[in-house]
């Protein structure tokens, strides 16, 4: 025990060391400070700063944080100088630029250096905080991304040789991958850190094509023909390109002598200029695109993209040698309304009307609390005071009317499904007699009950069968049975998609942040300024609510100002928007005695609590303020919304409201799942998104327990309308 006490205590001291001898510090510039003027302050050379902060190439601004390394920490010549092969063997490392990493659970510096090919100590030697604090989820990190030194090897042929590339405004992962002839996961394998939003100035790798030869030939011009240079693209040939271009194999040759070695991709060619013929730039102004699936053809194609074969080869000269798996198509922008684009490519949910097997029988048990022996069936006048009340028996009846309109859809599809529906009470004494003398011997899987509690205790019991129960209205984060399928987002998952919806949209230099959140709330806030830590915070006044006084002097004139509120509570809320939107127009404001410009002003929220349901909440200040936030369903005029609504309304007589739309939509998701397959297990986690009335699923499954639905939306007021909100990136 005293060995390994002291060996404990060395590695602690060895540790101690090694960050002593990669000691940094930071420095916020201040106004009218130059690079030169702060690396003489700390007794460095500017390259010191410039290595360690590849931003400040471009030159520094006043709030810019900068690490500064000692002046001990100095890189110092050699001793003697280095052989030849010793350079070209160990190269010095010199940091490109930075990548930011948000820290995952169960993450490790171990994984981390090896995902990003870097050792511990570069990682710690740029996050200086790892030498003091254990790593930690949401934990963010500087990923230094070394510039990149030749090395000059004998054999090299094996190697594919790459270039860096810019990203140009407009540009996404699709077009470049289409411009460049490759595929997503080509560009993604030579750019592991490639994320799902790339942004302009980024820089990427991309294989060089081969060029022709490099010697000057002499080329055979016709005078009065204006000449273009053309760059070949992948899988162009030469007779594609001489139909295209009205020219015969020789008139190629003469005009680039080059080509009697073959045409190659990325070649460039002296071609006769033809206006028609000129193709736009390719980027997400001009075109959106698709990626060719396994197994597709033309047939398929020419279908799912309404265009014909002719359409697409004149658009994709590369369809000429045949259509590929992974191929990226373009296709004309003003025919994007008629698909779901995201990020400019074409999103594809999976249709599981098209995959079911009509011949797979469902059995399905419905676990509602109903409570129909408290409603006296023969006082009509009781049943509609008791019904007339919004509580968890009226929302159960809302749920499986829905429910009921998806298993009468099914059977128009010609599914046979065998359903029992049992009344929970809401007691768990009932819940338990339930299971207990029900045969579950065929079920294949269970919906409901609606409370959390109840849900766990019908996983607990039919754990031993493994019958999948799917939770289908709570978004309480439940215990780890490995049975559960929570189909509604957790708090916990809408509060992160809300965060990175809000760090993909946010722009240092026009962006404002304000953070407002009450006392229950200060987890959320924390949250917030590990991702944003510039925020500015307003802390409410006792009894919860906020003066104009409070953030009149955060607004700022010139930038887009967010404001977070963080709270469930009704005073802080009325005062919080009231106030905001005080600002919005310009106006005399009393107690101030200034006259301030309108603001520009969005309010958001990382989860919208009930108290937004609330009449004194005003729609109108929401709208003003074009409140954003998570939401687990989309109210949306599409065609599967209104054929809902038209069908429940000459059922019920009735408007269906959010509860009946999601009892339609669980249950629908349910059923075409098990036709599909009828392991609900499997077929949870491998067909991907899903999308129906107002709810989509896309399931994945935790390291010890269930599964859990990512899927959710991010919304807004647009107006009084509540739409989806869409990314720059993704329109």
């Amino acid at each position: 025990m005293k060995k390994a006490l002291i060996a404990l205590i060395t590695v602690f001291f060895f540790s101690l060391s090694t960050y002593a001898q990669d000691d940094y510090s930071s420095h916020t510039v201040k106004e009218g400070e130059t690079i030169s003027s702060i690396a003489r302050s700390y007794k460095i050379t500017p390259y010191a700063i410039v290595k360690l902060n590849p931003d400040a190439r471009s030159g520094i601004r006043e709030g810019m944080v900068l690490i500064i390394p000692s002046a001990g920490a100095q890189p110092k010549e050699p001793k003697e100088p280095k052989t030849e092969q010793q350079e070209t063997q160990t190269p010095e490392k010199e940091v490109e630029r930075f990548i930011r990493h948000r820290v995952k659970k169960k993450e490790t510096l171990f994984g981390i250096s090896k995902k990003y090919n870097i050792t511990i100590d570069e990682l710690k030697r740029y996050n200086t905080r790892l030498y003091k604090e254990p790593l930690k989820k949401r934990m963010k990190l500087k990923i230094p991304r070394f510039k990149e030194v030749e090395v000059v090897e004998a054999v090299v042929d094996s190697i594919q040789p790459t270039k860096k590339y810019i990203i140009k405004p407009k540009e996404t992962k699709w077009s470049i991958a289409h411009t460049n002839g490759i595929t997503i996961d080509e560009l993604q394998k030579l750019n592991p850190d490639l994320g799902e939003i790339i942004k302009v100035g980024d820089t990427l790798k991309l294989p060089i094509p081969e060029t022709m030869n490099e010697e000057v030939e002499e080329t055979v011009e016709t005078p009065g023909i204006e000449y273009i240079e053309y760059e070949v693209q992948p899988k162009e040939t030469m007779f594609s390109l001489a139909k295209r271009f009205k020219l015969t194999y020789q008139q190629m040759t003469d005009l680039n002598p080059a080509l009697k070695d073959g045409l190659k991709s990325g070649m460039v060619l002296k071609l006769p200029k033809q206006k028609e013929l000129m193709p736009k730039e390719v980027n997400a102004e001009n075109f959106f695109f698709y990626e060719v699936k396994p197994k597709e053809n033309f047939f398929r194609l020419t279908r799912k993209l309404n265009l014909t074969e002719e359409e697409l080869k004149a658009l994709n000269p590369s369809l000429e040698d045949g259509l590929k798996a992974g191929m990226i198509l373009k296709l004309p922008i003003d025919r994007a309304d008629e698909f779901d684009v995201k990020n400019s490519v074409v999103v594809e949910k999976f249709n599981l009307i098209d995959s079911i097997k009509v011949e797979n029988k469902s059995n399905i048990v419905m676990m509602l609390p109903f409570k129909l022996k408290s409603i006296e069936v023969d006082s009509v006048r009781q049943a509609k005071k008791i019904l007339g009340k919004r509580n968890l028996h009226t929302v159960s009846l809302d749920f499986y009317s829905g429910a009921l309109m998806a298993l009468e859809a099914a059977k128009d599809f010609g599914l046979s499904i065998d359903v029992k529906v049992l009344d929970t009470e809401n007691d768990k004494t009932t819940v338990s007699r339930l299971l207990s003398t029900t045969d579950f011997s065929d079920t294949q899987a269970v919906i409901g009950p609606l409370v959390p509690g109840n849900v766990e205790l019908v996983a607990d019991r039919l754990r031993g069968r493994n019958i999948p129960v799917i939770s289908p209205l709570s978004n309480k984060k439940l215990k780890p049975h490995r049975n559960v399928i929570q189909s509604v987002p957790t708090r916990e998952l809408q509060q992160g998609h809300m965060i990175d919806f809000l760090e993909a949209k946010y722009d240092v230099q026009k962006t404002n942040i304000i953070v407002i959140a009450d006392s229950l709330h200060l987890a959320s806030q924390k949250k917030i300024l590990e991702t944003f830590p510039g925020a500015n915070v307003v802390p409410p006044r006792k009894g919860n609510y906020i003066k104009a006084d409070d953030v009149k002097e955060l607004l700022i004139e010139d930038k887009e100002n967010w404001v977070i509120l963080e709270t469930n509570n009704l005073g802080l809320v009325t005062s919080a928007t009231s106030v905001l939107n005080s600002f919005i127009d310009k106006k005399d404001y009393g107690d101030l005695e200034v006259e301030l410009e309108g603001r520009n002003i969005k309010l958001f929220t990382t989860f919208k609590g009930d108290v937004y349901n609330n009449a004194n909440i005003s729609n109108e200040y929401l709208a003003n303020l074009n409140f954003h936030y998570p939401s687990v369903d989309k109210p949306d005029f599409n065609k599967n919304y209104m054929d809902f609504v038209r069908r429940y309304e000459a059922e019920y007589n009735m408007i269906p409201n959010r509860e009946a739309a999601r009892g339609y939509d669980v249950t629908f998701d349910v059923i075409l799942r098990l036709a599909y397959e009828p392991d609900l297990y499997k077929v949870t986690t491998s067909i991907g998104e899903t999308e129906y009335v107002e709810n989509k699923f896309s399931y994945e499954q935790e390291s010890f327990g269930g599964y859990y639905n990512k899927a959710m939306y991010i919304v807004c007021y647009d107006g009084l309308d509540i739409k989806e909100a869409i990314l720059e990136e993704e329109k």
